[in-house]
């Protein structure tokens, strides 16, 4: 991924043993933005994942568990197309975010290669250039074996 100049990362590892990066646009007190990447793969032959309507679903599985706590009734799936894969995101206000975390949710997944990228991004603002940023690093992720 090629990411932002004015962004920094603090990579760790989450339980479950799968890489996390966690992206914020700048330093300072606390980060408009903050976003979250998890990188998994399949030890099997071909990953489930790889398929558009499996990835579909379980990114409408999410969706509809954030709506349950969101501000909006209808929390809707949109597309993703990015370099080497597919993938599909939702946006959505929650009504009680995560301890220092901003209201505004944008999450998802992407199949790049053999990859899957999940990803979380919060923000104040669900309209900020971060979002689309995000979106775009995203887009042009590429797997370098």
């Amino acid at each position: 991924m090629i990411v932002p100049a004015d962004w920094y990362d603090e990579p760790r590892q989450v339980s479950g043993g799968m890489p996390t990066v966690r992206f914020f646009d700048q330093l300072g007190r606390r980060p408009a933005f903050d976003m979250s990447v998890t990188i998994a793969w399949s030890v099997g032959k071909e990953p489930s994942f790889t398929d558009p309507a499996r990835l579909r679903a379980f990114v409408s599985q999410s969706a509809e568990e954030v709506a349950a706590v969101a501000s909006e009734r209808r929390v809707t799936v949109r597309g993703l197309e990015g370099a080497s894969g597919v993938g599909y995101y939702f946006q959505a206000t929650l009504k009680e975010q995560p301890a220092g975390q901003p209201p505004h949710l944008t999450q998802g997944a992407l199949v790049v290669d053999k990859l899957l990228l999940t990803f979380s991004i919060f923000t104040a603002d669900p309209r900020a250039a971060f979002v689309e940023q995000a979106l775009t690093m995203l887009k042009g992720a590429r797997h370098v074996p």
